[in-house]
C-alpha cells in the first residue's frame, strides 16, 4: 500500500480575478443554475419544483439553467407552463447578471460552477454533497440545504438578504483561507509542492 505522506491533494482552481466583474443592472430577481443535463446529478428537477412553489411569492422571478444532454428535454417538460423558466443550453454562465446560484446537487466532488459563482460574488444555495462543504460554511459563506427536497429550496430562494450578504466577493471576506485554497495560482503551487517532493523521494532526498 502507498504510504499517507506520500498522497497530495491538488484541489480544483479558478482564475477568481477572471470571474471578479462587476455586477450589471438588470431586471428581476435572477435564479441561475450550471450543469449537465445528462444524468439526475445535478438536481435540477428540485429547482424546477422549488419555482412552483415560489412564484407567487416572486413576481419577477427569472430562473436560467445553463446546460445541455439527453435530459434536457424531459426537465423542459416538466417545466412546461413556467414562464419564469429558460434554458440557455451550453453557454457561458451570466454571472454578472446572476442574483443566486440554486445547486441542489444529489453528489459531486469539487463543482467549479460554485467555485465560479464565488469568485464572481453570487450568492450560492447548494446541497452538502462531495467538496462542497469544504467550499460553503452555511450562512457564513452560502447556505446549504437537504438533497432531494424542492420545499428546503422554496423556503431559501425569496430570501433576497443572502444577495446583500454574499455579492461581490463576500465569501472571500468571509474565509480568504477557504477562497484561497481553490484559486488557480494556488493550486499550481500545490501541483509543484507535489512533483517536487516525488522527485525528492526518486533520488532518495
Amino acid at each position: 500500500a502507498l504510504p499517507i505522506y506520500k498522497i497530495s491533494m491538488i484541489r480544483n482552481g479558478i482564475d477568481r480575478e477572471f470571474f471578479a466583474l462587476p455586477h450589471l443592472p438588470h431586471q428581476g430577481f435572477n435564479v441561475l443554475h450550471v450543469g449537465s443535463m445528462s444524468t439526475i446529478q445535478k438536481g435540477q428537477e428540485y429547482l424546477i419544483d422549488a419555482v412552483g412553489l415560489i412564484a407567487d411569492q416572486i413576481s419577477d422571478l427569472r430562473v436560467s439553467l445553463v446546460g445541455d444532454g439527453h435530459r434536457r428535454k424531459e426537465l423542459e417538460e416538466r417545466a412546461e407552463g413556467r414562464a419564469s423558466i429558460q434554458f440557455l443550453g451550453k453557454t457561458q454562465p451570466p454571472w454578472n447578471t446572476a442574483d443566486v446560484l440554486v445547486f441542489p446537487s444529489l453528489w459531486e466532488g469539487m463543482p467549479n460552477a460554485v467555485l465560479e459563482a464565488m469568485a464572481a460574488g453570487v450568492p450560492v444555495i447548494a446541497t452538502p454533497v462531495g467538496g462542497i462543504p469544504e467550499i460553503i460554511t452555511h450562512e457564513k459563506s452560502g447556505l446549504l440545504v437537504a438533497p432531494r427536497n424542492p420545499e428546503a429550496l422554496a423556503g431559501e430562494i425569496p430570501h433576497r438578504d443572502v444577495d446583500d450578504a454574499g455579492r461581490r466577493g463576500g465569501a472571500d471576506d468571509e474565509d480568504p483561507d477557504a477562497a484561497a485554497a481553490f484559486d488557480e495560482v494556488g493550486g499550481a503551487g500545490e501541483t509543484d509542492r507535489a512533483g517536487g517532493a516525488a522527485d525528492a523521494e526518486e533520488r532518495g532526498a
